[in-house]
């Protein structure tokens, strides 16, 4: 579901919550001991801000995993992420081929077992 805002200080207001929610989010996995390479403000590859859709809207960097064991995260933007991905060797994977699946059912199990965590 989108949310159409006409009002730009509305805009503005939503923007910046965007902003803030971004960086609490990483000062919050930042004190669980994962790394960041960079800010939710800026790309990774291109050193560019994030994108607005139509409405003047933010588009939230994602977050690209570096590693998993140790985690590392870099903000990249969609297209970036894909472009990543799209190139076999690439300075921003520093993982193994397994590392994703063995993260990923970790974190599955993690999250059965307990009543929420640092991902939820």
């Amino acid at each position: 579901m989108s949310i159409v805002l006409k009002d730009s200080k509305l805009v503005e207001m939503y923007n910046q919550f965007r902003r803030e929610d971004a960086q609490d989010r990483q000062n919050r996995l930042a004190d669980n001991g994962v790394l960041f390479l960079n800010a939710p403000e800026i790309c990774a590859v291109c050193s560019k801000c994030p994108n607005f859709d139509e409405d003047g809207k933010i588009i939230s960097l994602i977050k690209h995993h570096v590693s998993y064991f140790p985690q590392k995260i870099a903000h990249v933007h969609k297209q970036c992420h894909d472009e990543i991905h799209a190139t076999e060797i690439h300075f921003l994977i520093q993982y193994g081929k397994d590392d994703s699946k063995k993260f990923y059912d970790n974190l599955e199990s993690l999250s059965k077992n307990s009543s929420g965590g640092m991902y939820q």
